[in-house]
């Protein structure tokens, strides 16, 4: 009888110590060196960073606006789902959001990035909006809810819903209009919606009526009217940022550029 030969073991260890290394190095991959890694735009700076790329902590800065604070929390049971996802929660003076950012594993080759459900809230005045020169002075508290967004890298499709309370325009004083509501799509990478005065405001305040469009460049295009008739003051305030029509109403037609 041929004896045995012995069978190696330590490929075995070998391959054990590797696989252990590889987990470790990746459960404690810092945050800080994922960051470093990124080609950041010019004006988006990181301040610091704090933990690992699945439970960190980061302060950025985007151009002269206030710093913000992000957090990322890892959710294993993705993993089940075969994706990776982290919830994600932001906090800034005026601002803050949370949602969670969604990576299936079977897609990454296409860099196929998701952002399932995120909800930012901001004050109107904050240094977020109130100081973008392309933004019109307003007032009240924003609650922007989107869901679906896809980026593949660059934002491709999604929807959107806006809740405006105590919204209001700053033109020749404090022009109040209640609560607006607005919702909307985007699909091929465009952005369009509408964007209205709430049926129940009540009918002594001016009426909001615009639509939301973007064409082939980055420029958002927001056009439409405001119904002030019951009120000629106000109506000679609001062509400040409109011009007045035949029949009574302001034309209103605005650009914002995306950064």
């Amino acid at each position: 009888m041929t004896p045995r030969r012995p069978r190696r073991i330590w490929p075995w260890l070998f391959g054990l110590f590797l696989a252990g290394w590889l987990a470790t190095a990746i459960a404690t991959l810092p945050l800080a060196a994922v960051i470093q890694a990124v080609d950041l735009p010019d004006d988006l700076a990181l301040e610091s960073s704090h933990g690992t790329i699945w439970n960190g902590r980061m302060t950025i800065r985007w151009d002269d606006r206030p710093p913000v604070d992000l957090r990322l929390d890892w959710n294993p049971a993705a993993l089940l789902r075969l994706a990776a996802e982290w919830r994600v929660d932001a906090r800034s003076a005026g601002m803050t959001a949370e949602g969670r950012l969604h990576l299936p594993v079977t897609r990454l080759p296409g860099r196929h990035i998701e952002l399932t459900e995120a909800t930012l809230q901001a004050d109107m005045d904050s240094p977020w909006i109130d100081d973008h020169p392309t933004t019109l002075p307003m007032t009240g508290h924003m609650r922007l809810t989107i869901a679906d967004w896809r980026f593949v890298p660059q934002l491709d499709s999604g929807r959107w819903q806006l809740d405006w309370s105590r919204a209001g325009f700053r033109v020749n004083g404090e022009v109040p209009f209640g609560r607006i509501e607005g919702e909307g799509r985007i699909a091929a990478g465009r952005i369009a919606g509408t964007v209205r005065s709430s049926d129940g405001n009540p009918a002594s305040l001016p009426r909001l009526d615009m639509r939301i469009r973007q064409g082939d460049d980055k420029r958002i295009v927001l056009e439409g009217e405001i119904d002030a008739r019951e009120d000629r003051n106000l109506q000679d305030a609001l062509t400040v940022i409109g011009r007045r029509t035949a029949n009574g109403t302001i034309s209103i037609r605005h650009e914002i550029t995306i950064p």
